[in-house]
């Protein structure tokens, strides 16, 4: 392996090329070199940029957690956490999604939750969270190794498909979804 342009490329042992730059494949895994040791930081695909900066998803999920783990419910810190990028108005935004339990949503401040985190996210990453919303546990697809499908969250976010308990925006825009009224 080695580094090109911050990502990962593997040299191709089957069937080499008669040029050495054609014997590569960008495996999309961005990465690192410390003292000899080859360290996976992330996938290129799913690297957050908004305004220039380059983000990896699990810092903003870290912040979050640490963030909820100090509110009212410090129990939805062990939730499952996801953040994305998706393009509004020829700008990159920021969005998270965060599973939340029956019982943790009872009496749940939402708007408390989103300013908490919107602040944290900003005083720790200088950027500014969009959207968030809260999904029924276990909505937050899965591989088969147990890391999440941050593409299908997207484009379920996209597709308004998701299994959404209470979205809220930078605007303060909140929407209870008719379907989150029976969980």
């Amino acid at each position: 392996f080695q580094l090109a342009d911050n990502a990962l490329q593997a040299e191709l042992e089957l069937a080499p090329k008669p040029k050495p730059e054609e014997n590569k494949v960008r495996t999309g895994d961005l990465g690192f070199i410390y003292q000899g040791e080859l360290y996976i930081t992330g996938r290129l695909k799913e690297l957050i940029v908004i305004n220039g900066k380059n983000i990896y998803p699990l810092d903003i999920e870290a912040l979050v957690k640490n963030t909820a783990a100090k509110g009212p419910v410090p129990s939805i810190s062990t939730a499952q956490v996801l953040s994305f990028s998706v393009l509004r108005d020829n700008t990159e935004r920021l969005v998270l999604l965060q599973e939340i339990t029956p019982l943790q949503a009872r009496g749940f401040d939402y708007e408390a939750t989103f300013r908490d985190y919107q602040n944290s996210i900003t005083e720790q990453l200088g950027i500014t969270l969009e959207v968030v919303v809260w999904v029924k546990t276990a909505s937050i697809g899965k591989t088969s190794s147990g890391k999440p499908q941050r593409t299908l969250c997207k484009t379920q976010f996209q597709r308004g498909t998701l299994k959404e308990v209470f979205r809220i925006d930078r605007h303060n825009n909140a929407i209870t979804p008719k379907e989150s009224q029976d969980f």
